[in-house]
């Protein structure tokens, strides 16, 4: 046997991850791959953060690597009061008329751009000058940086640069994709999104090295839109991604409990992808049943976009039958799994489809849309997961109320999901390293790969 591989270095950027004021899918995945990334021998993973206002990446402080292996419960949103500025435009509103004002903003617009820059140069000296020691140089070819994070809406840095800088240093780039959806639904998001996400993952995809994946319908997304780029044989590897267990019953002591009757989860930012529509039809459905099924809806997720009517009704129907938590941090989210007896996973699409893996982690019975990704989850465990349509509210109030009150069908299901074979977060990091080995024999992407030190 020969001597065992060098550690792969892996820098991960968790700057969306840390700033974010909630935890939703991609969060809590950056979070499980980073902690399984970490407690292996044969990587030494780094996370990194943008400096406040610079095109530079550090190392984490000690209270920003606690936030990220346990973070904290999600705060009430503050309530902000408009500033001076904005009550003596508003008041001239009223005065002079919408008109008079947008001209004035057309003047006062530039001089704002200077002020926000000046603010942002005082940020970065600032974050320079403290965080000196801990800003990242470039100086180990064959190590990897990992972008699992949102980093689209980091939208004030130049990633083409700072691949550039990777590259000559002899730093593979790979980008975890999670969907391409901005790009091929773009009505369900709003413009400002789809622009910098456009940007950004074309971005990646010209010069990734490698792009993982957390399915094959996101690969074969990614593998064509790298041939309309002019990369048609560019490395595309789908890792399954995995979840954790919940917590023990006497580790959610304090967590709020779950409604009587029959509860039933959905997990999800509310928004048009997500199809809360289709649940919220058939439970109108289920409550005119009699005798009543005594099923309970739990959504858990915060208010998106482009979904004010879905929002609206939530909001009203909050109460009797329906529970709306826009606020849940992770243990109270895994106490949800726990106390679930069903969970709903609506989406018209996904790229992956983590709720069903969290709930057959969990040995929860889906019901789940058979779009996207979704439909390889559902094939895996066929009686857990039952596939429907996302677009018929009728087949899911049925598949639901049978769950509800056919006691031998929902014992079979939970059977089925106790006994699924789901994987965890250190079997996805085990996939992510021999996939990163794998870039040993091929070296850096055109354009890169000279030995040498950069500094990002």
């Amino acid at each position: 046997m020969g001597p065992e591989p060098s550690p792969i270095v892996v820098l991960v950027d968790v700057t969306d991850t840390l700033s974010s004021p909630w935890v939703a899918g991609i969060q809590r995945v950056v979070r499980g791959v980073v902690g399984a990334l970490s407690a292996r021998p044969d990587v030494r993973c780094v996370p990194i953060v943008r400096v406040d206002g610079s095109q530079r990446f550090r190392t984490l402080t000690a209270g920003e690597r606690e936030r990220l292996e346990r973070p904290p419960p999600p705060a009430p949103p503050a309530a902000t009061a408009p500033t001076v500025a904005r009550r003596w435009v508003d008041s001239l509103d009223e005065r002079l008329g919408p008109g008079t004002m947008r001209a004035a903003r057309r003047v006062v617009r530039p001089l704002r751009a200077v002020q926000y820059w000046v603010r942002d140069q005082r940020l970065r000296l600032r974050a320079e000058r403290l965080h000196r020691d801990a800003i990242v140089r470039v100086h180990t070819p064959g190590s990897v940086l990992l972008e699992l994070d949102a980093v689209w809406n980091q939208v004030g840095v130049d990633r083409r640069r700072w691949y550039e800088r990777l590259h000559r240093g002899g730093v593979s780039v790979v980008p975890f994709v999670h969907d391409l959806l901005p790009l091929e639904h773009p009505e369900w998001f709003v413009d400002s999104l789809v622009e910098v996400f456009d940007h950004t993952v074309r971005l990646q995809v010209e010069v990734a090295d490698l792009v993982l994946t957390n399915s094959e319908a996101t690969a074969r997304s990614v593998r064509s839109l790298a041939a309309s780029l002019g990369r048609p044989r560019l490395d595309v590897a789908p890792v399954v991604l995995g979840a954790d267990r919940p917590e023990e019953e006497r580790d959610l002591v304090g967590v709020p409990v779950a409604p009587s009757g029959f509860t039933t989860l959905v997990v999800g930012t509310v928004e048009p992808r997500k199809n809360h529509r289709v649940v919220l039809d058939a439970l109108r459905s289920i409550e005119r049943d009699d005798p009543p099924t005594g099923v309970q809806l739990v959504v858990v997720g915060r208010a998106g976009w482009v979904a004010d009517e879905v929002v609206e009704e939530l909001r009203r129907r909050h109460g009797a039958s329906l529970t709306w938590i826009e606020d849940a941090d992770d243990l109270a989210l895994r106490s949800w799994y726990a106390a679930a007896d069903l969970v709903l996973v609506p989406s018209i699409t996904e790229g992956y489809g983590l709720p069903v893996v969290e709930a057959l982690r969990a040995g929860v019975p889906v019901l789940s849309s058979d779009g996207g990704a979704l439909e390889e989850l559902g094939r895996r465990c066929p009686v857990a997961v039952e596939l429907l349509d996302p677009l018929d509210p009728a087949a899911w109030a049925a598949a639901w109320r049978r769950h509800a009150v056919d006691d031998e069908h929902h014992a079979r299901a939970v059977r089925a999901a106790r006994a699924a074979v789901v994987p965890n977060f250190s079997e996805t990091a085990a996939q992510i390293v021999v996939a990163l080995r794998g870039l040993g024999s091929s070296g850096p992407a055109p354009g890169g790969g000279a030995n040498g030190e950069g500094r990002a």
